[in-house]
């Protein structure tokens, strides 16, 4: 049995909310608290890594590398998935290497090895041979290379896809509307074939890249009747806050107990509330929100 199957095993919970916008907007909220899973690989990160290991485990490699901001939840639970499972992890973080945040440090304790790439390297991380080549100028051997299991940013690969296809079965058939944050959109776009072919999936923008997220969208066979992805909530780019944000953040987490974080939970339930106050939902409108969970 796959050491993270107990937390597969656990029930979903489900948590309508009281808060003030919605009422008056006439929407009802039902939280799906994936976070409550666990507190670092709780969420879609959980579900993206769940086809991954079993990947793993029947490649013959004997490590895997990722790839990440210095802010990555993704990187954050693999890392603390590798260490439970006892995998050799190897994450290549965008950006030269500055003061370490809490993330990385919790990482390189638990044994992952860091590699710093420079923003313009970064770019070209999804061009055939371009980890091949990087891990060559490092001094790597062929050999080595060859060993690694290689998932892309966010667990955004179809084992990836396939797990939060899982996670989307969990939401109800009358779900009117799903949200998310997206940041690769790998999670919308999987949960996109788990839920019923009524509900309409809505992602909220946390990075300034709409295009990626549209095609996406396209290679996996959506309409764009099943979905819509909304732009504008990214307050000045991924991983960035505001003010604003952590006020909002601050206030709804201790109205309702749900934690948030400024990467993508808080985007997300920000835009939701700005959303109903636009009178962006109908009302009488039933809508499910997916808490991704992070760290806080």
């Amino acid at each position: 049995m796959s050491v993270f199957q107990p937390l597969f095993d656990l029930p979903p919970v489900f948590q309508e909310i009281s808060w003030p916008t919605f009422h008056n907007a006439g929407v009802t909220v039902i939280v799906l608290r994936e976070d409550l899973r666990h507190p670092v690989l709780g969420g879609n990160k959980l579900w993206k890594l769940k086809y991954n290991f079993e990947n793993f485990a029947e490649s013959g490699a004997s490590a895997m590398a990722s790839f990440g901001g210095a802010y990555s939840n993704h990187l954050a639970a693999l890392s603390d998935a590798c260490q439970r499972a006892q995998i050799p992890l190897h994450v290549f973080i965008r950006g030269e290497e500055e003061p370490l945040n809490d993330r990385i440090r919790r990482m390189v304790r638990q044994g992952t090895h860091i590699h710093y790439v420079s923003r313009e390297q970064y770019r070209s991380k999804e061009h055939a041979g371009f980890l091949h080549q990087l891990l060559i100028e490092k001094g790597w051997s062929d050999e080595q290379i060859a060993s690694l299991y290689i998932i892309p940013e966010g667990g955004n690969n179809d084992a990836g896809r396939a797990g939060c296809k899982a996670m989307g079965e969990l939401i109800p058939g009358d779900a009117e509307i799903v949200a998310c944050a997206c940041g690769t959109g790998g999670t919308l776009a999987g949960m996109l074939h788990g839920i019923s072919k009524q509900t309409i999936g809505l992602g909220i923008q946390v990075v300034r890249d709409e295009k990626s997220l549209m095609n996406l969208m396209t290679t996996e066979g959506h309409s764009a009747a099943r979905y819509r992805i909304l732009p504008g909530y990214e307050m000045g780019g991924y991983g960035k806050n505001s003010e604003q944000l952590r006020e909002f953040m601050n206030q709804f987490s201790t109205a309702t107990t749900i934690p948030l974080e400024h990467v993508y939970t808080g985007k997300l339930f920000f835009a939701l509330d700005d959303l109903a106050r636009k009178n962006y939902f109908r009302r009488g409108e039933k809508l499910f929100v997916v808490h991704t969970g992070g760290l806080y």
